[in-house]
C-alpha cells in the first residue's frame, strides 16, 4: 500500500518502527510522518528511549534515507487527533522537517485536521518534540488530566 501513496503516516509503537518502515518498501521521494515516541516501559512507567544526540525522527529519517521525514501528530493523544475540535483554541501541533517545500504540504494537512499547524524547524528539533509529547502523556497518565487534552499556541494581540 505504501508504494501507492504520496504520504505515509508511521503511528506504530517505537519497537515496531524498523519493521513497519522494512515492511513499506520504498519510501523514496515519499513524505512521512513520523507520529511515533521512542519510548520505553519500566518501573516507573514510560520514559523516553533517545533524546539529547537523536531523536525518533531523526532515527526513522536514517531507517528510510530515500524518505521526506516529518515529525508531527505525535503531541497529543488519539482522542485529539481523531477530533481537534471543541476547544477554546485550536490545539498547537508543531512540524519539523527539513523540505521547506514539503513541509508546507504537511502544515496544511495538519490543519485540515483542526490543529494550529506551527512549524518547529529542522528535523532535528523532534528532539524538542518528543520531549514535549511526553510532557503530554505525564500529565495524562501520571497526572490524571483527560485523555482529550490539548496544549495551544496563544499570541497576545
Amino acid at each position: 500500500m505504501a508504494d501507492q501513496s504520496d504520504v505515509v503516516v508511521l503511528a506504530v509503537g517505537w519497537e515496531a518502527v524498523p519493521d513497519a518502515i522494512r515492511q513499506c518498501g520504498s519510501l523514496a521521494g515519499k513524505i512521512v510522518i513520523d507520529a511515533t515516541n521512542p519510548l520505553t516501559f519500566g518501573k516507573d512507567g514510560p520514559a523516553l528511549a533517545l533524546g539529547f544526540s537523536t531523536s525518533g525522527g531523526e532515527e526513522v529519517a536514517r531507517l528510510a534515507p530515500d524518505a521526506i521525514v516529518f515529525k508531527t501528530m505525535n503531541q497529543v493523544g488519539f482522542a485529539v487527533m481523531a477530533d481537534a475540535s471543541g476547544y477554546a483554541a485550536r490545539p498547537a501541533m508543531f512540524v519539523a522537517g527539513d523540505d521547506g517545500e514539503r513541509k508546507i504540504d504537511v502544515l496544511r494537512l495538519v490543519e485540515n485536521l483542526g490543529f494550529e499547524g506551527i512549524d518547529a524547524g529542522p528535523l532535528r528539533n523532534a528532539r524538542l518534540l518528543e520531549p514535549y509529547a511526553m510532557l503530554w502523556i505525564d500529565q495524562a497518565f501520571n497526572h490524571d488530566a483527560p485523555r482529550d487534552n490539548a496544549f495551544a499556541f496563544l499570541r497576545r494581540e
